[in-house]
């Protein structure tokens, strides 16, 4: 669970401007994560969306299918202020 909730709290800093997605620090398997949830915005990682893919055992793409549903609003906000 430790992993479900780094993620969930790097992605509320992102969401929240506390930090600019491409400067998050973390883990590939993080980053993968964190790109899937936003739409795989550039600088996240170097990984391509489908390695990303790739790169989650099965109960993290549970929860990257989960965090998309839970914040598609604020993602949906954020990146509206991203594009400008």
């Amino acid at each position: 669970m430790e992993y479900e909730d780094k993620v969930e709290r790097k992605l509320k800093e992102i969401l929240s401007g506390k930090i600019a997605a491409e400067k998050m620090p973390g883990s590939t398997t993080e980053c993968a994560a964190l790109a899937l949830v936003l739409g795989h915005p550039e600088g996240l990682t170097s990984l391509s969306r489908l390695d990303c893919w790739g790169y989650l055992r099965d109960q993290d793409v549970t929860m990257v299918r989960r965090l998309c549903g839970e914040y598609q609003h604020e993602i949906r906000e954020w990146e509206c202020r991203r594009t400008g």
